[in-house]
């Protein structure tokens, strides 16, 4: 039996639309960019998941407000999925050196 991998997710829901989303054209964002990211990153990590549990592997998808200490105990390896940030915030929490982590970038 293949051991467990948490596929950490950055990327929270979107919200919907709201008038001061015009604020985000004078800083060269759009909502429907941000939406069409959002979608994309989704797409990515439940291809990710998907695919290791194709190949037998007990995956666990865990949202950054959800990450701690004991999920990492959980896990044997730990696959994060989203940026760089992302992948700080779960290296910060993986103590020693046998507990391997994967960056996956879900929105190149």
């Amino acid at each position: 039996s293949c051991n467990p991998v948490i596929a950490l997710s950055h990327t929270p829901s979107p919200k919907p639309a709201h008038p001061s989303c015009n604020k985000l054209a004078t800083t060269g964002s759009s909502y429907c960019g941000l939406l069409e990211r959002h979608h994309n990153h989704s797409t990515n990590i439940q291809h990710l998941l998907d695919c290791l549990r194709k190949e037998g592997i007990e995956a666990r998808l865990v949202k950054r407000g959800d990450y701690s200490e004991e999920t990492v105990r959980w896990a044997d390896a730990i696959v994060s999925a989203g940026g760089d940030g992302t992948m700080l915030l779960t290296a910060s929490k993986v103590f020693g050196r046998h507990k391997p982590v994967i960056g996956v970038n879900t929105d190149p």
